[in-house]
């Protein structure tokens, strides 16, 4: 439903993966109770849908290991995707 209406609202497109940080500003001033930080130790594991709008804070020192996994259920996986498998 969020996705819906931040296009409505903001003008967030509905098919595109990338939103500025300009977009996400306007939203977080207008709506700040959206904003949500998790802190963790390093080596936590985090499972979640990142359907909605998400971004990591910038580094203050050492690097960022991320592993994606994608699922797809009762459907085809997009072809654009199926093309980066890696087949034995």
């Amino acid at each position: 439903f969020s996705i819906v209406k931040d296009f409505f609202k903001y003008g967030i497109s509905l098919t595109d993966s990338r939103v500025t940080d300009e977009q996400v500003n306007q939203i977080i001033e207008k709506e700040p109770s959206r904003l949500k930080t998790f802190c963790a130790p390093a080596g936590t594991l985090l499972f979640v849908d990142t359907r909605g709008i998400h971004r990591g804070l910038p580094l203050k020192s050492g690097q960022r290991y991320a592993l994606t996994n994608y699922i797809w259920y009762n459907m085809e996986i997009p072809g654009h995707i199926a093309e980066l498998i890696v087949k034995d």
